[in-house]
């Protein structure tokens, strides 16, 4: 029975054991009798942090207004007890209204994980419950919760600003110019949820704000706005230091749609930047616009590296679309240009030499870039310039052919092929490896013979290891490419020797066999290994050469030899192994033999 005497509550409250204290608080409060407040409020100064708790809980349940200035108050908000915290936390959020929301956010970075937990939760009822009131002021004290760190709190918030409509602009404009960061990038993120097209103008005055959260903000509000005005400062945000920016407004740009590719086609065209370009080139790759496709393909030749790779990746973007385009760069006009080039040198007429000079750069023929870089050395300054000048046009083309068969290769298109395999005949190796790269990548069977008759015939060491690493994947298998690569085995670079080794375990044809047990004795390990590996691969083929080859001077051919023999476990090899072991001196290889022994003795 609850005691209803003034007297005897006060002794229970003041008894010794902190138990009944708190047992006769908590009783308090489910009478929810207001007279009862004081007393509670009293209690906020018991020694116990239970008891304290426990007059929080029940002062809670009283539900009286003035409770907010007493949980307010920093002895309660920073007891040193992390319950009684969330106890105070709690009340104020079941209590709501404006004068709680700075006491509750700053409950929000307490140490305590389970009253950061209860602040949460609070915030998001006081912002559902101000959503509801499509006032100024409920959008001041929604503003006021902009700068919660929480992400889930911070976004509710400010999907509930944008869902207040025009009540919130004004004081969402206000807000665009406090200090936090918070908040400016908050309040323009709800604009851009409202779309109120009169915001716009502040909206692209952000896109130079100093911080970035602010910039990428106001960008993304305007890409959902959409309007025509933002065009041209969006395309600027394309070369901003922030990549979170930049990436920003290429999906703004994308969401404002086909308005937006004249103005980055323009852009691109006077991008003072590498990275404006290669942005521009990446928001007009996510437009796909037909008008982008000649601007995209101009700058596969493009000085950097960095703008081709983008100007590669949105040409694959279009596809099918662009693949008519990147056929008509690839190909090289064949002129003869050894005479041209004897006269740039030597013809003793000034005007005559710069005019072949500046032929040979239209021309664009990588044979002449040797002469051109030697004419580049004399010392008139007009044949110096005229040289850098065909040079340039060269080096641009060169890079420009290279990446439109890098494109075609990603794109995957079979009708390339053709051209591609015509283009294996370029001057210029770098174009030469692009192409074997894209062949490659296609696998188409047409392109196993070139790619066989130009290993055999290409001095670039790097586009013969290339072409020795296509073939047996795919399309690319056939008897001219197993000869090409058996051929291969005795190539001057080791990579290709390597390659070659592991593209004749990929075929598996018997003819490789004694190539291969040959390539054991290799003056390099990897290729001995990948020759180990592929004749793995061939299995029992293999056999008969491999047992020849324990008669072999190399003891590392011996070696290998009779660790194959074991690991395919073939009995012939039985008779050749105990053989070997009557007048083996080598310890490695002696053990080898052994252990290839035990191996098909167990087999």
């Amino acid at each position: 029975m609850v005691p209803r005497r003034q007297d005897e509550i006060a002794r229970l409250l003041s008894d010794r054991d902190w138990k009944v204290r708190r047992e006769t608080a908590l009783t308090l409060g489910y009478e929810r009798d207001r007279r009862w407040y004081g007393t509670l409020v009293h209690l906020l100064d018991d020694p116990d942090p239970s008891v304290r708790q426990a007059s929080i809980i029940s002062l809670g349940r009283l539900g009286v207004p003035e409770l907010v200035d007493e949980l307010t108050k920093p002895k309660i908000l920073a007891d040193e007890d992390a319950e009684v915290r969330r106890a105070a936390v709690s009340a104020l959020g079941r209590l709501g209204g404006f004068p709680i929301v700075d006491a509750v956010s700053q409950s929000l970075t307490d140490p305590d994980w389970a009253v950061r937990s209860e602040a949460i939760a609070a915030v998001s009822k006081l912002v559902d419950r101000f959503s509801e009131f499509r006032i100024p002021e409920a959008a001041k004290v929604l503003v006021r919760m902009l700068p919660i760190g929480d992400r889930d709190v911070r976004e509710k918030t400010i999907r509930a600003l944008g869902g207040l409509g025009n009540a919130a602009v004004h004081v969402l404009l206000d807000a665009l110019d406090v200090r936090s960061e918070l908040v400016r990038s908050g309040a323009a993120a709800a604009l851009g949820l409202i779309r109120d097209q009169t915001t716009v103008p502040r909206l692209i005055e952000l896109l130079t704000d100093e911080k970035k959260h602010v910039r990428i903000a106001a960008v993304t509000a305007l890409g959902n706005m959409r309007p025509a005005r933002a065009i041209a400062p969006l395309v600027e945000r394309l070369g901003d230091v922030d990549a979170g920016v930049r990436s920003a407004a290429i999906d703004a740009l994308e969401r404002i749609g086909p308005a937006a590719v004249v103005p980055l086609i323009e852009a691109l065209s006077h991008a003072a930047t590498e990275t404006l370009s290669a942005e521009v080139l990446r928001a007009l790759s996510e437009s796909r616009d037909d008008r982008a496709l000649v601007p995209i393909m101009n700058h596969l030749g493009h000085t950097y590296m960095r703008v081709r790779v983008a100007a590669v990746d949105a040409a694959v973007a279009y596809g099918e679309a662009a693949v008519t385009h990147l056929l008509d760069m690839l190909v090289l006009n064949a002129v003869p240009v050894e005479g041209m080039i004897r006269d740039a040198r030597g013809n003793p007429q000034k005007r005559n030499r710069l005019r072949t000079i500046r032929a040979l750069g239209e021309l664009k023929d990588s044979r002449a870039v040797s002469a051109l870089k030697e004419i580049g050395q004399e010392d008139d300054r007009e044949i110096r310039d005229a040289a850098e000048e065909a040079l340039r046009k060269i080096g641009s083309s060169t890079w420009a052919r290279a990446s439109a068969a890098k494109a075609l290769g990603q794109i995957g298109d079979e009708t390339a092929v053709p051209v591609l395999m015509k283009q294996l005949e370029d001057p210029n190796s770098t174009v030469r490896l692009r192409v074997v790269r894209a062949l490659s990548r296609i696998g188409d069977a047409r392109a196993a013979r070139p790619l066989a008759k130009l290993l055999a015939s290409e001095e670039d060491g790097e586009v013969r290891e290339e072409i020795a690493g296509a073939f047996g994947t795919q399309g690319l298998v056939g008897p001219a490419i197993v000869d090409a690569c058996i051929r291969a085995l005795s190539d001057e670079s080791r990579s290709v020797r390597s390659r070659a080794a592991r593209a004749l375990g990929r075929l598996a044809n018997p003819r490789a066999a004694l190539p291969l047990v040959g390539a054991l004795g290799d003056s390099y390990w990897s290729v001995r290994r990948d020759a180990e590996n592929s004749i793995m691969n061939l299995g029992p083929r293999a056999v008969p050469p491999l047992i020849d080859a324990l008669d072999s001077r190399k003891p590392v051919v011996r070696l290998r030899a009779s660790r194959i023999l074991g690991a395919i476990g073939d009995r012939r090899a039985a008779a050749p192994l105990t053989k070997l072991l009557g007048r083996e001196r080598n310890a490695e290889v002696e053990a080898a033999a052994r252990a290839a022994l035990a191996a098909l003795e167990a087999s």
